[in-house]
């Protein structure tokens, strides 16, 4: 596994006989670096088989578009919701949602007044003929050493991906950043609480070693545990994504 680290998010390539994987892009805006890691690690766009997507926002989806252009072949895996929301090219609000806590709305609040760059908005994505979306009618998907399981809360579309070594990639299904917000391991805002935690419930009954996150360092699946229904609706602001 290879760890390729943009400006807020972690990407993670994983090498496979079967095709090799790239989990999320990062923002659009991050191309210059996402190619010198790339090249860096000895990985060129053509060596990536599938582009897993965690979900469609700005910081996962941003080269997805640049990286398809680039890689013909490339196979693009996503949940069917997330196909249809990354092709709008922007987070989608109409889900609505809470923040984790007040401090984080107060710290978005402030950052998006400094960094011009954060617009929410990334290039389109139209899935092709060839890419694989995903329904989840009948539960977790089964693709080559791994299991791709939904993990909705923070978005309706994200999903995770467990490998055979007991390795999961979380995307924002869960975190580990800004701890001093009081974020809790969540992200920074939640679409469905309740089903948030039905998520890290779930989570918590699967063979998991190690939680790999989009954001923050990797961290013992114990942390689930730990903070389950930490973070409380009646403090946890409304998020309308203004």
């Amino acid at each position: 596994m290879t760890q390729i680290t943009l400006s807020k998010t972690n990407c993670y390539y994983l090498e496979n006989e079967n095709g090799n994987m790239l989990i999320d892009t990062g923002y659009a805006y991050d191309k210059d670096l996402f190619l010198r890691q790339m090249g860096d690690a000895g990985i060129s766009i053509g060596d990536i088989r599938y582009l897993l997507l965690t979900h469609h926002h700005d910081d996962h989806s941003g080269l997805v578009s640049f990286l398809a252009k680039e890689n013909p072949d490339l196979v693009v895996i996503m949940h069917a919701l997330c196909a249809h929301l990354v092709s709008k090219g922007y987070n989608a609000k109409e889900y609505g949602g809470r923040w984790c806590s007040k401090s984080m709305q107060t710290l978005t609040s402030v950052y998006k007044k400094f960094d011009k760059n954060w617009t929410l908005t990334f290039p389109p994505y139209f899935a092709g003929p060839h890419d694989l979306l995903l329904d989840f009618s009948r539960g977790s998907v089964p693709f080559l050493d791994y299991t791709i399981i939904p993990t909705p809360g923070h978005t309706p579309d994200s999903i995770s991906l467990l490998s055979n070594d007991g390795s999961l990639f979380i995307g924002d299904a869960a975190a580990n950043f800004l701890q001093f917000a009081g974020t809790h391991y969540a992200p920074p805002f939640i679409t469905d609480t309740s089903r948030f935690y039905a998520t890290w419930k779930e989570l918590l009954t699967l063979p998991i070693d190690r939680i790999y996150p989009a954001h923050g360092k990797s961290f013992s699946p114990d942390k689930l545990k730990k903070h389950l229904y930490s973070l409380k609706e009646s403090k946890m602001p409304l998020f309308t994504g203004d």
